[in-house]
């Protein structure tokens, strides 16, 4: 399955890359590409029946790597940023409200 979505992804971005008429075949259908459109993938590979991408789709996409956000940090340097002189401990008090 993957790999046939591959195939129409690769199909896709050859569409946009050589510009032109904007039309690409998938599927038996003749469709219009958007030439500001955009794909991403998202995965998280970790979790039970989940496999991981192919090789060949794997390739036409970059790589990038998240992370929770440290809420803490974040509630701190806004808090500073608006004066408070006391962000750090407003900080650990706000987060766990909003979370």
């Amino acid at each position: 399955m993957l790999s046939a979505v591959s195939q129409q992804i690769q199909a896709i971005q050859e569409t946009v890359r050589n510009g032109g008429e904007m039309k690409v075949d998938l599927v038996g259908k003749s469709l219009t590409v958007n030439e500001n459109m955009a794909i991403f993938i998202t995965m998280n590979p970790g979790y039970s029946g989940r496999s991981n991408l192919p090789d060949n789709l794997k390739q036409l996409f970059r790589s990038l790597a998240m992370t929770a956000p440290d809420r803490g940090l974040i509630a701190e340097v806004m808090l500073s940023s608006q004066g408070f002189q006391t962000a750090e401990v407003l900080a650990n008090k706000i987060v766990p409200l909003f979370t």
